[in-house]
């Protein structure tokens, strides 16, 4: 399947949840990281939920990195669509977001941060396939932001849905996640 079919698909299949299952799937992810056992770093880019498409809300997530590292900072990703590139920009409890040109939230007036001071990104995805390789919305602003990461950035996606059973047909920038959370397992890449 064409990844522009694949997109379509996922963004139904992502519409089609309930309130309820979508709540009861957002805990188990939770409870999934949780379970990596992770250390917390000081930086970490997330993002807010592109809710046009139901996409996962990790604010929960990113409650139990405070817990865990109360000097863990997030920053959310600014998109330049002059030069087609993406920043992150650091969002303190009384930040203000505004939407994008694409309907995405973003942080207004922030501080921006390198991309080598970051080391963990929240990468979202409509899919993902047992290599790693993820299916995003389609611009490359994160395939184009993370290649230019320090290399041991840990880039982790959460899906409501497991890997996809074939690979992706995927191009030469495209980088894969190390990590994918879903509700019932953890795939390592």
């Amino acid at each position: 399947m064409q990844k522009t079919e694949l997109r379509n698909l996922y963004k139904i299949k992502r519409t089609a949840i309930v309130d309820s299952e979508f709540a009861k799937m957002t805990d188990l992810l939770l409870i999934q990281f949780q379970s990596l056992h992770l250390d917390i770093p000081n930086h970490i880019l997330s993002y807010l939920p592109f809710e046009k498409y139901n996409e996962i809300d990790l604010s929960i997530i990113e409650d139990y990195c405070k817990w865990k590292n109360p000097a863990c900072t997030f920053c959310y990703p600014v998109i330049n669509d002059s030069f087609k590139e993406m920043e992150a920009m650091i969002a303190n409890a009384d930040q203000s977001f505004t939407e994008n040109k694409y309907g995405i939230p973003e942080p207004f007036g922030g501080e921006t941060i390198l991309q080598d001071e970051i080391d963990m990104v929240f990468v979202p995805l409509l899919a993902f396939d047992e290599l790693g390789y993820r299916l995003g919305y389609g611009k490359g602003y994160y395939d184009r932001f993370l290649v230019n990461c320090k290399q041991d950035v840990l880039k982790i996606g959460f899906s409501f849905f497991e890997a996809l059973a074939d690979p992706m047909i995927n191009d030469d920038f495209d980088v894969p996640l190390n990590v994918c959370v879903t509700p019932n397992l953890i795939y390592h890449f």
